[in-house]
């Protein structure tokens, strides 16, 4: 599943969070097939990480926006944690 195009955000545009489905899953049907394919996108985002630091010429900025106790502190931190 391309992740990129389905939850990219086109610039000036509205985002209305109450049109996003909670419940999404990716057709992922249970933990074991999820954390194949976090293990497979924490490997990318390692190399993409590795080559922007390697760069050293731009940065990056990451919005996080949720309800509390829905994850943001434990993504910043498996994010970071390189």
């Amino acid at each position: 599943m391309n992740y990129s195009k389905l939850f990219r955000i086109k610039p000036g545009a509205r985002v209305k969070l109450k049109r996003i489905d909670p419940a999404f899953t990716a057709e992922l049907d249970d933990k074991k097939h999820a954390r194949k394919e976090v293990e497979k996108l924490d490997k990318k985002l390692q190399e993409l990480q590795f080559r922007l630091y390697a760069e050293g010429e731009r940065s990056l900025l990451i919005c996080l926006q949720a309800l509390d106790g829905a994850g943001k502190d434990g993504t910043i931190n498996h994010v970071l944690a390189r």
